[in-house]
This record gives C-alpha cells, sequence and structure tokens, in this order.
C-alpha cells in the first residue's frame, strides 16, 4: 500500500471476519460496508445492493475495497463496463489488489498480488462421502 503513494487512501470492507483481518493487517483505518457482505445471493440481487457504494466510489479518490470475489465481480464489471453475461467469469484472483485507474473510455487495470500467509479451502473428499453426492451438489460452493 505503501509502495502506492497514494494520498487520503480510503478501506472499505465488507462485514465480515476475512475481510476486517486483511484490513487489520494493514494497520489503516476502515470502514465497514454491509452491502459489501458476500452473501447467498444472485449477480442480479449483488449488484442491486452495491448500487450505493458504486455512487460513493464514483465520488471518492483512492478507495481500497477488499471483499469477496462475487462482490468484486460485479464492482468491475460496473467499472469496466462489462455485460451480466459476462460478469460470472470476470478474473478476481485471491490475494492480488486491482487496482483501477480511470482513463479515457473506462478503466486501465493493474494486478499486484500480495505474497500472503492463507488458509487453504481446499476439502478432501472422505471415504464415507464418495458415492453419496451428485455431481450437482459437488460443484457447489462451500
Amino acid at each position: 500500500v505503501e509502495e502506492q503513494n497514494l494520498k487520503d487512501l480510503r478501506v472499505w470492507t465488507s462485514q465480515l471476519k476475512s475481510t476486517i483481518q486483511t484490513a487489520e493487517a494493514l494497520r489503516l483505518p476502515y470502514e465497514q460496508w454491509k452491502a459489501l457482505n458476500e452473501i447467498d445471493a444472485s449477480y442480479q440481487d449483488l449488484v442491486q445492493r452495491l448500487e450505493p457504494v458504486i455512487m460513493e466510489l464514483e465520488r471518492q479518490e483512492n478507495v481500497l475495497v477488499i471483499c469477496h470475489q462475487a462482490v468484486l465481480r460485479c464492482l468491475l464489471a460496473y467499472f469496466l463496463d462489462k455485460s451480466a453475461e459476462e460478469m460470472p467469469y470476470l478474473k478476481c484472483p485471491l490475494h492480488t489488489v486491482l487496482k483501477l485507474t480511470p482513463v479515457a473510455y473506462g478503466c486501465r487495470v493493474e494486478s499486484i498480488y500480495l505474497n500472503v500467509e492463507s488458509v487453504c479451502t481446499h476439502r478432501e473428499r472422505s471415504e464415507n462421502m464418495k458415492g453419496s453426492r451428485s455431481s450437482a451438489d459437488s460443484s457447489r460452493k462451500h
């Protein structure tokens, strides 16, 4: 964050524990936004809920938004003028800052990877689960 030399940087997080922990690790003051919470909702629901956040982002200078991937995809879709059909497929790598800089006719995107320790979210399939779940069940997010 310091390397970017951003004046008056504001940090916004969701109310979820992992985003707050990330902000606290930066040792910067932060604001929690309920609208940034990633809850079981469709992209369409998220877009509607994020409208006030987007309007406020438009008015601000330098804001670091710490959020989960579905929320980030909605924000990116707006600022990069992507369609609802493209939104779920926007690349949002974990532990990466996507820096958006306004340019003529859109935004320039820079990826800044954060070399941070993280918890592995991969789960091995247990022996007693083999054959007991449908493929639809196994593709659901946990």
